[in-house]
């Protein structure tokens, strides 16, 4: 956080130095009973932290040659660090002749923008903007100096106001292997750590004694390929003056300058506070009530916060309408969670553990294993996501950013009872991902921007050789490949001109004739992502972005390409929520995707998985009835992107549930004989839920 907010902050902070001790070291593995750690991964990083004064903490970052300990800051965004402190050896820290200047509650800081390589415990990156600071000195600088702090590592993902901080990196989203996940364990006293790349504590803790919050989050121009999950949490706060409860309402979770709370002054004077005369008309010793909103039910902080401890600032320029500073959430273990839009985001998503609870929450944290097959080696403490599946089910090939790739993202190729099989050169040095694979195993198509734009590349297996897409691929965009079973057809979205507009459209290409089919109606006036077309060119299931007609903002659809229309669906297959991320059968019977219909507190429960059978007709005679699928989705957690085995036999999909490896995991749920049950559940509830 800068300006206003840290002027009113700082203006009553005691600032005394107590010294400094910071350590770092990697983490054990959390394996699940059916889970066992890729080959080479590097688990994920426990990064120990120094407290300085109550709420703030240093953390050691590599830049360049040299260990920085930097103040960990969930209110800033990038790496300040003194020049004055940089060595004349430390050539890798490059100095880019660009004046920055920034302002913060203890006064202006000037100095230049740089690019260095960074390293924050076993993760890298290299190019990273950051700001080095030549006034004041790292003696001068009279509230970090204090501190012993020789600069700041700002964790916020989303963009800064004010410009300047958008000159600088998001670290996090800069690393490599990507950091997705954060474990915040800030004590008031003793060893205090920050755990990047997993969540070791959260991960363990049965979901029932967690409490889930959504995130704020924000699309790049290109909603695919980046999205921003910001440290924001939705709240509201009550006094015997008024309430604060307008939906959208944000607040900061804050490790820098403030330790307290911090109230707009919009949302205080709804509370009793007086903005002409600047203070509270209620009694100073009342207690604001202010709860964090999201699932089982809201959760009150349990340190009290009376008004006379209470900040107002004007906060208008910032994203965010409060700041909750870290002495107000130490009583609790908090992890983030971030999935970007190729896992079903934007998403990002806060869990909190009481301190108190945390015993019985560890020893209550099994999930049942029904329905599921062992994935041994296949996971990694990394990102692994977006599977696709051969047609018994026997090869899922997925993406991640694990360690020991070749690229930012690679495509890996998984055969049951085998492990990771080398299937030849597919991965390039750029971004493979979101792979999807023939019914036999053998031909693999994927995206890769390793040309300079967004491509889709087909990989034969048994050849070891790419296969020629004559006539697919456009100067435009082209990503989300469906590979029909047999090979023949590709489903893919592209973003190319057509008569002036540019939209995110589905088509599908014919290999047999280089061609891509027609499809009149397909394609509406709004953005389109996911398709699949059935093993006999019959039946394509996609999604759609909020048409004339839909009930939700994404809803699901199903193409008869000889027809060359829609077929109406049973109205429980669609919801008011997001449905999207479509996948369907080999004969197009079963149809799965993933929504976010059943959870509460505006999706604060997570996306979940469901399976329809379109060869049943809802109550109103049309085809979909929801499949019951005991144990399928784990309340609380994200569980996303399914794709069905040819036969409907099983689904993969990805989720952050505990007892993961670290990002988010693949797994395999057995459907069995329950894709022969299948009951009219009318859309609303799922009742095969944990």
């Amino acid at each position: 956080m800068n300006t206003g907010l840290r002027r009113a902050a700082l203006s009553v902070a005691t600032v005394v130095c107590l010294g400094v001790l910071v350590g770092c070291g990697g983490g054990a593995k959390s394996l699940t009973p059916f889970q066992t750690a890729a080959a080479g991964d590097p688990g994920y990083d426990r990064i120990a932290l120094g407290s300085v004064l109550p709420g703030q903490y240093l953390v050691p970052v590599q830049i360049g040659n040299q260990v920085f300990r930097l103040l960990l800051d969930t209110g800033f965004q990038g790496i300040l660090v003194f020049g004055d402190l940089v060595k004349d050896s430390n050539r890798a820290v490059k100095r880019t002749g660009r004046p920055a200047s920034l302002l913060f509650g203890s006064g202006r800081r000037t100095g230049e923008f740089a690019v260095a390589p960074i390293a924050l415990g076993q993760r890298t990156a290299y190019g990273v903007h950051i700001v080095v600071i030549d006034k004041p000195t790292s003696t001068t600088d009279r509230s970090l100096a204090a501190k012993g702090a020789q600069g700041i590592l700002g964790l916020r993902f989303k963009p800064g106001a004010g410009g300047t901080a958008n000159r600088v990196d998001p670290v996090l989203l800069k690393l490599a292997p990507a950091v997705r996940s954060l474990e915040f364990d800030l004590r008031p006293s003793g060893a205090s750590s920050l755990v990047i790349g997993g969540t070791p504590a959260l991960n363990s803790a049965g979901s029932g004694y967690v409490f889930t919050a959504k995130t704020t989050t924000a699309l790049s121009a290109d909603r695919v390929a980046e999205t921003y999950a910001d440290l924001e949490v939705p709240f509201r706060v009550t006094t015997s003056a008024g309430v604060a409860d307008t939906p959208g309402l944000r607040v900061l979770l804050d490790t820098g300058a403030v330790n307290e709370l911090v109230l707009d002054r919009t949302v205080a004077a709804r509370l009793g506070y007086d903005t002409a005369a600047s203070r509270w008309t209620i009694p100073a010793t009342e207690v604001l009530n202010l709860e964090l909103l999201g699932t089982p039910s809201p959760l009150a902080m349990q340190t009290q916060i009376h008004a006379s401890d209470v900040l107002v600032a004007d906060l208008r320029a910032y994203a965010f309408d409060a700041v909750l500073g870290v002495g107000q959430w130490q009583p609790y273990l908090i992890a983030f969670d971030f999935l970007d839009w190729t896992l079903g985001g934007p998403d990002g998503t806060f869990r909190f553990l009481a301190r108190s609870r945390a015993g019985a929450a560890t020893a209550h944290a099994g999930w049942s294993t029904d329905h599921y097959t062992a994935l041994p080696a296949m996971n990694s403490s990394a990102e692994d996501v977006a599977p696709g599946v051969s047609g018994d089910g026997s090869v899922v090939v997925f993406c991640s950013d694990r360690a020991g790739g070749v690229g930012l993202r690679d495509v890996y190729y998984y055969r049951l009872g085998q492990g990771l099989v080398d299937i030849g050169s597919i991965n390039s040095a750029a971004r493979d991902e979101a792979p999807t694979v023939s019914a036999d195993g053998n031909l693999v198509a994927f995206t890769s921007d390793r040309a300079g734009g967004w491509d889709i590349y087909l990989y034969n297996v048994a050849t070891r050789q790419f296969v020629d897409l004559p006539g697919l691929n456009t100067a435009a965009l082209e990503r989300a490949p469906q590979l029909s079973p047999s090979g023949r057809y590709l489903a893919f979205r592209s973003e190319r001109d057509e008569g002036g507009v540019t939209l995110s459209r589905l088509y599908v290409y014919d290999r047999d004739t280089q061609q891509l089919l027609d499809t009149p109606g397909l394609n509406g006036t709004t953005d389109q992502y996911t398709a699949r077309v059935s093993a006999d060119g019959q039946r394509l299931a996609y999604d759609a972005n909020g048409r004339a007609g839909d009930r939700g903002g994404m809803d699901v659809h199903l193409y008869d390409l000889t027809a060359k229309r829609d077929v109406p669906l049973s109205s429980s297959v669609n919801s008011v929520r997001d449905d999207q991320f479509v996948t369907l059968s080999a004969d197009g019977r079963y149809l799965a995707f993933q929504t976010d219909r059943w959870g509460q507190s505006a999706g604060a429960t997570g996306t979940d998985v469901a399976v329809f059978d379109l060869n049943q007709n809802g109550t109103d005679g049309k085809p979909g009835v929801l499949v019951s699928t005991p144990g399928l989705n784990l309340t609380g957690f994200e569980d996303s992107s399914p794709a069905l085995s040819g036969n409907g036999r099983c689904v993969i999909f990805t989720s952050s549930r505990p007892r993961g490896l670290g990002g988010p995991d693949l797994y395999r749920y057995d459907l069995g004989t329950a894709a022969t049950r299948a009951f009219d559940g009318g859309g609303a509830t799922e009742p095969s839920r944990w």
